[in-house]
Parts: structure tokens; C-alpha cells; sequence
């Protein structure tokens, strides 16, 4: 049981309170059929390099070790011996675990840990990989939908609740934040699921504004891995003052 929580800690608070990390790319989209690349680098030299699978309802999986400071692999029994092949760098800081002849069902997160001393087990944020059969390539922003506050809602209960729509956005990884317009603050939302709709992805959130901010513009902050130039999407949503003359 100590083991468990321990793993779980580190895979909840990566880094744990030392200085040594490893990074990863958020998410990783590639054909199928093809073959995905998946880095991970270290912030100072080590040893050994491993690799977790985590799928749905299910609980992690080590995949295999990597010796970085020679050059020998260990395969755990989970995946096919042709699945997976770990490739290290001439630094022994980094490696990246390539997926071969991708299937729908290698889609999972994808975790790099080291041992940074012999008590401290460290695991990288983890790399969602997404398999399609389209262009990975291809930019599939989000597309979005505004619903205003009813009027009975704010003559009522003196609140005003903004909704935000987004649909037909692929991969799934995206992150929603409210802000009032010209105010770095982010506010305290809410969001649903994302939910897939045939080969794309669909997400909601709503912000409920009280009667002391009805009188300021808002807007929703969609940062998502298809953002062109990597710039936020920004969808502005009228006060509500101005809303109801509207």
C-alpha cells in the first residue's frame, strides 16, 4: 500500500521537492499504421530511463527500462518485443520511446521516470498519444458557440451564467480559463467532460458572473495544441448589462 501511494504521488506532484525533472510534450498525434516519437529529457544526467503506460481504467504499466549511460534495453511483457523501441541521446540526459505500427488501442499516456537517488523515483508530466487515421498534421482548432445569460436568470437570482461551446477540435488536450477583459486574473469556472463526436473532440464551460461584475466584458481563454502560432484563443463575451440591450 505505501508503495502505491508513493507511485501515485509522484505520478500527481512530478518532481516531487527536488531539484531534477523531466520534460515531455504535452501530446504526441500520429498516423496509423505509422510510427509516434515520443522525447523525454532530463535536467542533469542519469542512468536509467523508464517508461510507463497508462490507459483508461486501468492502471499503469512499466513498458520497459533503458540504460542511458551504456546502451541496453529491458522489455517488460506487456507489448508485443516489435511495439516499442527506446533510442537514447549522445548526452545521457534524454531518450525517446518510439510506438510502432500504431493502432487505435496505443493510445494512452505516456510517462518517463528516473530514479533520481536511491529513495526518489521521478516521472515526467506524460505525453498523451493520439492515433488517427487523417492528417496529424492537419489544424483542427476549436469552434466555438456563445450562449448569453437569460434575463431570468438575472432578474431572479441577480447572477448571470455565460456559456462557451467548443466543438470539432482534434486531439483532445485542452485547457479553458476566464478571465474579465483587460485583467490577468483567472476566475473560478466550471467545465464538462470532453466528449468525442465521431474523429473530433467537444468540451463546455460556463462562468457565473455576480451582480457586482455584470457591468464588466469577460472572455474565454482556450489554449489547445492546435492553436495556430500557439496563441491563446480568445472569445469575448459582452457584459451583461449591455448583453440585455442587446
Amino acid at each position: 500500500m505505501i508503495c502505491l501511494l508513493a507511485f501515485l504521488c509522484t505520478l500527481l506532484f512530478p518532481g516531487g521537492l527536488v531539484a531534477f525533472s523531466l520534460e515531455q510534450p504535452s501530446v504526441v498525434v500520429a498516423r496509423m499504421g505509422s510510427l509516434a516519437i515520443l522525447p523525454c529529457k532530463a535536467s542533469t544526467k542519469i542512468s536509467y530511463i523508464h517508461w510507463y503506460r497508462h490507459q483508461e481504467h486501468t492502471a499503469p504499466q512499466r513498458i520497459l527500462r533503458l540504460k542511458v549511460s551504456g546502451f541496453s534495453v529491458h522489455k517488460d511483457s506487456v507489448l508485443k518485443a516489435d511495439k516499442i523501441i527506446a533510442i537514447k541521446d549522445k548526452d545521457v540526459t534524454s531518450d525517446s520511446l518510439l510506438v510502432l505500427k500504431l493502432e487505435k488501442n496505443d493510445e494512452a499516456v505516456y510517462y518517463c521516470a528516473a530514479w533520481y537517488s536511491w529513495y526518489n523515483k521521478v516521472f515526467g508530466p506524460g505525453t498523451v498519444l493520439r492515433v488517427t487515421d487523417k492528417n496529424p498534421d492537419e489544424d483542427i482548432p476549436p469552434k466555438p458557440t456563445v450562449f448569453l445569460p437569460s434575463i431570468t436568470e438575472i432578474k431572479v437570482h441577480n447572477t448571470g451564467t455565460y456559456l462557451c461551446l467548443l466543438e470539432d477540435f482534434f486531439p483532445d488536450v485542452i485547457k479553458i480559463d476566464w478571465k474579465k477583459k483587460d485583467d490577468k486574473t483567472v476566475l473560478q469556472s466550471q467545465q464538462g467532460d470532453t466528449m468525442k463526436t465521431k474523429d473530433t473532440y467537444m468540451k463546455f464551460s460556463w462562468l457565473t458572473v455576480t451582480q457586482e461584475s455584470m457591468a464588466k466584458d469577460h472572455k474565454c481563454m482556450v489554449k489547445h495544441e492546435r492553436n495556430k502560432g500557439r496563441v491563446d484563443q480568445e472569445i469575448d463575451f459582452p457584459s451583461i448589462s449591455r448583453s440585455m440591450c442587446m
